[in-house]
């Protein structure tokens, strides 16, 4: 009787942990000229099967990093800058929370806001020249743009 039962729980053990390693998960980054992140993409196969025209294995695509700049109406420009970062909401809701916190490429906060508007300008020119991380947080979605201060 309890040889039975150990075999029905490592049957079970085995039947989960097979699922488990069926559903894979890779995500890609895309990158523009300047460095920025401009694209995610999150594959998820669950089927593992090869696609029936092209060979390729079958998995669903999710651009999440398109789909939260897209509901936002998230643009921040120009990149490289000189004096000012523009940083325009043109879906802005009412009700969501809005910040920006910029750090440098040590981890330093060198600027915050919080209660963002439609059109905000952040004056850089008294940045040194470098590598500067705007960490945009809208609600419960959160974006990070690299973007390069120069002379």
């Amino acid at each position: 009787m309890m040889k039975n039962q150990s075999m029905f729980l490592l049957s079970v053990l085995f039947f989960f942990l097979t699922i488990q390693l069926k559903a894979q998960t890779t995500v890609q980054y895309s990158y523009d000229k300047a460095g920025n992140r401009i694209q995610r993409k999150l594959y998820v196969c669950t089927t593992c099967r090869p696609d029936q025209q092209n060979g390729k294995v079958a998995s669903q695509e999710k651009d999440t990093t398109q789909i939260l700049a897209a509901q936002h109406g998230l643009n921040v420009y120009p990149n490289p800058t000189q004096d000012k970062v523009n940083l325009t909401l043109s879906n802005l809701k009412d009700d969501e929370t809005t910040s920006v916190v910029v750090t440098d490429e040590t981890g330093k906060t060198v600027y915050s806001a919080k209660n963002l508007q439609l059109q905000n300008e952040i004056n850089v020119s008294t940045f040194n020249n470098g590598t500067y991380f705007f960490r945009i947080t809208m609600g419960k979605d959160v974006m990070v743009y690299k973007v390069m201060k120069i002379q």
